[in-house]
């Protein structure tokens, strides 16, 4: 059912959004990167964590794993990122405060690629269970 999956879906949202939030982090504070470029890296971080979450909790996908699935999922999840990073940025240098603590960011940004995220998650991740 879609809205047990959704909520499924914001649960691992929120892991990832962890995820996404401590890799950033690092990168800003522990290897002095821009947040622009860190973000790069916490994308990458959370988009593995719910490629994974939400095969095996949000959609129960049986099928095995492969490596088409996750390039799949990654491309479609990049369309997600590129909203989500649109607002990131925006935010940081529309915000003082955002600027100055970059995860705040996240917020709006997380929520702004959340359903078309999982518009294309459900369609990629349902369809490795359709008979062909």
């Amino acid at each position: 059912m879609p809205s047990s999956q959704f909520l499924k879906f914001a649960i691992v949202g929120a892991i990832a959004f962890v995820v996404d939030a401590v890799l950033l982090m690092v990168a800003i504070e522990g290897m002095h990167w821009a947040p622009e470029v860190a973000r790069i890296l916490s994308f990458l971080g959370a988009v593995t964590t719910t490629w994974y979450l939400n095969r095996t909790f949000t959609f129960a996908t049986r099928a095995s794993p492969t490596v088409k699935e996750f390039v799949s999922y990654v491309l479609a999840m990049s369309f997600g990122l590129a909203v989500n990073y649109a607002v990131f940025v925006a935010v940081i240098r529309l915000n003082e405060i955002a600027g100055t603590y970059p995860v705040i960011a996240l917020v709006p940004s997380t929520l702004a690629g959340m359903v078309i995220n999982f518009l294309f998650s459900r369609r990629i991740l349902d369809a490795g269970d359709t008979p062909k």
